[in-house]
């Protein structure tokens, strides 16, 4: 992402004026989802012209000058996560997506993603499926430090569950779908530095994963009760361990991989 980028993301993201001007016009075409683009640093409406406006939202026509992120309103439950749509769609489009939630009255605040988007801070982030979770943590440590890019898989916040809309646990991250991400598979005496384990946590399938640190350390984020994302001793954690990775390019000499800088700040 070129600095000019993310300066750019920075300023129209931390507006309040485009905020405001987002969660007012959502609010106000609630019970139909709602949306539009950022043009220019600024907030523009497009009427839904989707034919299930309760669930979804198409815009009405598409803006002719080149849009600077996009942003639409769930209002079928207070939840701003992505979902497995609105992350596929995003990565399509190439730019940040913004989520506003709303029932007609309150409505909250812009839930920004996308990888256009300067790099959270590693540490004390709030779980949000698909923005800041356990992949995500993975992820921007290999895409900030390592210059490494892995896909984020686009998932639905209860993917894991048995629960709609796919009604069956989703084996997101077998090792199989890990080797894919171009990782390949070592033994837990193996694991170094920059390695990433896999596992359940009161799962049928594997949801959770960490990156290892030194010192016999991991870095992780978990879901439920306000967890931050956190450095904890690895030894707590092996025994949910079902598998461990370390991505081909480092393959042939790991020890060449940058130290882990978790107060680091990217873009």
């Amino acid at each position: 992402m070129s600095e000019l980028a993310r300066i750019a993301a920075c300023t129209f993201t931390s507006s309040k004026n485009l905020a405001k001007d987002a969660q007012e016009w959502c609010r106000d075409r609630f019970p139909h989802e709602a949306g539009g683009f950022v043009i220019n640093g600024e907030f523009v409406g497009i009427e839904n012209a989707s034919d299930e406006p309760l669930i979804n939202y198409k815009p009405e026509l598409l803006p002719r000058t080149p849009a600077e992120a996009f942003i639409h309103s769930h209002t079928q439950d207070a939840s701003t996560e992505p979902s497995r749509l609105d992350m596929a769609s995003q990565q399509a489009a190439g730019i940040p997506y913004g989520i506003i939630a709303t029932d007609g009255e309150a409505v909250t605040p812009i839930q920004w993603f996308g990888d256009q988007l300067p790099i959270q801070p590693l540490l004390g982030r709030q779980f949000v499926s698909g923005v800041s979770d356990c992949w995500c943590l993975v992820r921007d440590v290999y895409r900030g430090q390592f210059g490494i890019q892995i896909h984020n898989v686009p998932r639905d916040n209860n993917w894991f569950k048995a629960e709609p809309p796919h009604n069956t646990p989703q084996n997101l991250f077998s090792m199989e779908r890990i080797i894919d991400s171009g990782f390949v598979s070592i033994q837990k005496s193996e694991l170094l530095p920059g390695d990433i384990v896999a596992g359940r946590v009161g799962c049928s399938v594997v949801n959770h994963c960490g990156l290892v640190l030194g010192n016999n350390m991991v870095l992780h984020q978990l879901d439920g009760d306000g967890r931050l994302s956190r450095r904890e001793p690895i030894r707590r954690w092996l025994g949910i361990v079902s598998h461990c990775a370390r991505h081909q390019d480092h393959m042939e000499d790991p020890s060449a991989r940058p130290e882990i800088i978790l107060d680091r700040v990217q873009s």
